[in-house]
């Protein structure tokens, strides 16, 4: 058993153009992180595991939708929270450890009965076909992260990337996001079993269909692998959250931690309601991440 608290780092974007010369906000995912308990204990019906889950925010607060704030960003998180290295590179053992980075980005419009765990996200420089399907992908040579930020800036105005040629143009993190996936799933149907019984009082029969349309509109939300986060400010704080991590483990041999880093995009519905149900949508993955770390041994 894992006696010492497990640290899950939280951050989020604040509003972000709409492509349109305005500015879509409030961000639902910055909302989440403020309605986000300090601690989760352990046997809880949130949850149910035997490990003491404190969730921590970045005192920066929100993150700007500025490519250049981004890439600042993801630099400090990981440098001031490497909690596996001692003053000579070694590990340390701490009563505190960050097991996992999560970051939330708003899907307004895209899913709005859902939360999806994105496994990979794309270098800069990076080009695809596959985002031109949907609408609002770039054109031309659908280059990523060429959708001006808050400040009218593309990635390129940057400079030159980073990330030399020994960082993967895709990166993915180290988590098994089906398995994180099913079971945050199972974590929700627990917690919507233990509230409908409650308010229902175990009564039978009824309008199934209508119930099935209450489940869907007020039960809790789907938890969805994804493909990739894109290719605007959700993609680029994902890659370059994945890329900190990756170049640490090359540095330091593996000795720094496998990337326990994931991307959620959330429903942007700004109701109370809604709100509440991508919470706790938020935190069953929060959950089912942590025991995933620490059954692959990688805290």
């Amino acid at each position: 058993m894992f006696k010492r608290t497990e640290e899950k780092l939280n951050e989020q974007i604040q509003p972000y153009p709409d492509g349109h010369g305005g500015q879509i906000g409030p961000n639902t995912s910055y909302t989440l992180t403020q309605m986000m308990p300090p601690v989760l204990e352990p046997h809880t019906a949130q949850n149910p595991s035997a490990t003491r889950i404190r969730i921590a925010r970045p005192r920066t607060g929100y993150v700007p939708t500025e490519y250049r704030a981004i890439r600042q960003f993801c630099h400090d998180l990981h440098h001031h929270h490497d909690s596996n290295k001692d003053d000579d590179g070694g590990r340390k053992e701490t009563e505190t450890e960050t097991a996992l980075f999560v970051h939330l980005g708003e899907a307004r419009g895209l899913w709005d009965h859902h939360v999806t765990i994105e496994r990979c996200a794309f270098k800069q420089g990076m080009t695809s076909d596959f985002w031109g399907a949907v609408g609002g992908a770039p054109r031309g040579d659908r280059k990523y992260y060429t959708v001006p930020d808050a400040v009218g800036e593309v990635v390129d105005d940057l400079g030159p990337c980073p990330w030399g040629a020994d960082v993967p143009v895709g990166l993915r993190t180290a988590l098994d996001v089906d398995a994180v996936a099913d079971k945050a799933r199972g974590i929700l149907r627990m917690c919507s079993q233990f509230s409908s019984n409650s308010s229902r009082g175990g009564g039978g029969g009824g309008n199934r269909a209508a119930e099935a349309e209450e489940d869907r509109d007020n039960g809790p939300l789907g938890i969805l692998p994804h493909l990739e986060a894109g290719f605007y400010g959700c993609g680029f704080i994902y890659y370059e959250s994945l890329a900190n991590c990756y170049v640490k483990q090359q540095q330091l041999e593996g000795r720094y931690n496998k990337p326990n880093v994931l991307f959620c995009h959330v429903p942007g519905k700004e109701d109370a309601r809604s709100l509440v149900r991508a919470r706790d949508a938020v935190l069953a993955v929060i959950v089912a991440a942590v025991d995933e770390v620490l059954r692959a041994g990688g805290a």
